[in-house]
C-alpha cells in the first residue's frame, strides 16, 4: 500500500531518475518514440505526468505513482505548469485518488501549485509528505 508506494518513491529518487527521465524522454520525444503530451509510464505503475517548457532552465518532472485510493504525487510542479499535468493524471487515475503529495523541496517549482491542489483535494485523509524544513 501507501508505505510500498513511498519507499518505491524514495528508492526511486536515489537513483537520480528524474534527470535520467529528462535526457531520456527529451531525446525520445523529438525521435516521436514517446507523446510527452501524454501520462508516460516509466515503470509499472509509475507515471511521469510533468509538462515541459520550453527554454525554461527549472523543469519539474512531476511524477503519479499509482496505488489505487493511496496513490502518491511526487513534486507537483508550479501554477505554470498544474493545468498541463492535472489531465495527465486524470489518464492515470482520478485526482481524488492521491493521498500524499510528495514534495522534495519548497521551491516554486516543485510546491508552486500545493495551492492549487489544496483547493482541490476533498478527502481529509490526504498528506503534504516533505522534509521539516521545507
Amino acid at each position: 500500500g501507501a508505505v510500498t508506494a513511498v519507499a518505491l518513491a524514495s528508492r526511486f529518487w536515489g537513483l537520480g531518475c528524474p534527470k535520467i527521465f529528462h535526457e531520456v524522454a527529451t531525446h525520445l520525444s523529438h525521435t516521436g518514440e514517446i507523446d510527452i503530451n501524454h501520462a508516460v509510464e516509466i515503470a509499472p505503475r509509475i507515471w511521469w505526468v510533468g509538462h515541459v517548457q520550453e527554454n525554461d532552465p527549472f523543469q519539474c518532472h512531476v511524477y503519479l505513482i499509482e496505488q489505487g485510493r493511496e496513490s502518491v504525487l511526487i513534486d507537483p510542479g508550479s501554477k505554470l505548469t498544474f493545468n498541463n499535468t492535472l489531465p495527465k493524471i486524470e489518464e492515470v487515475t482520478p485526482f481524488s485518488s492521491i493521498k500524499y503529495f510528495i514534495c522534495q523541496h519548497q521551491g516554486p517549482d516543485i510546491a508552486g501549485a500545493l495551492p492549487l491542489i489544496d483547493m482541490m483535494v476533498s478527502r481529509t485523509d490526504a498528506l503534504v509528505v516533505t522534509h521539516w524544513r521545507t
